[in-house]
């Protein structure tokens, strides 16, 4: 493919989601490290393809997805704190009616990623829990 030019494309508009197609799960090609995905994506009226190699909420997400189901799977993921701040600021989450929840997968996935988010970005103190 042509994953120079894909991710040139890619890092102009590093802060903003780019809808794309799966065209290949599972990509072995000689010369090439393995990822999960090969995608195409247009910009301009130009084709482009790239290697997704994280299978992550971070990395890839489905159009559409429910904003709060996409938090929990990013935290049973352990995403970034920065990835956490995006979906809670962009899909304006409220976390204050699910708290219980989150941490518990939060916990129960053993994300430090999400623990240090609620303690730093949610005032939630959790060295009491």
């Amino acid at each position: 493919g042509n994953t120079a030019a894909a991710s040139n494309q890619l890092q102009r508009c590093a802060l903003e989601w780019t809808e794309g197609k799966i065209i290949l799960v599972d990509v072995c090609e000689e010369g090439v490290d393995y990822a999960v995905y090969e995608c195409s994506f247009k910009v301009a009226g130009k084709k482009y393809t790239c290697l997704i190699e994280k299978d992550d909420d971070e990395h890839i997400a489905l159009i559409g997805a429910e904003p709060r189901r996409r938090l929990i799977e990013a935290i049973e993921q352990d995403c970034s704190r920065d990835h956490f701040n995006y979906l809670t600021r962009h899909f304006h989450i409220d976390i204050t009616a699910f708290r219980d929840l989150v941490v518990t997968k939060a916990i129960e996935f053993a994300s430090y990623n999400a623990l240090t988010w609620l303690q730093h970005d949610c005032s939630l103190d959790v060295t009491l829990l």
